[in-house]
């Protein structure tokens, strides 16, 4: 599952998403929020609405061997 590869439950443009600090990767937490944060980044850098994308962490995952 995702929760193994990421390493904080986050959030970026306010929706839910796994987030690994390692590497920067994001996914949102079903794939409803996946397609959301798709559009988000798209519409971010298409109008250059910010700049940068920010990520607000909310709790580190436990690692799950």
């Amino acid at each position: 599952m995702y929760k193994n590869r990421f390493t904080h439950l986050a959030k970026i443009y306010g929706i839910p998403c796994y987030f690994n600090e390692d590497n920067m990767e994001v996914k949102g937490t079903n794939w409803f929020f996946d397609r959301l944060i798709d559009l988000g980044t798209f519409l971010d850098t298409t109008f250059n609405l910010s700049d940068g994308f920010y990520v607000t962490d909310l709790q580190k995952l436990k690692k799950v061997d």
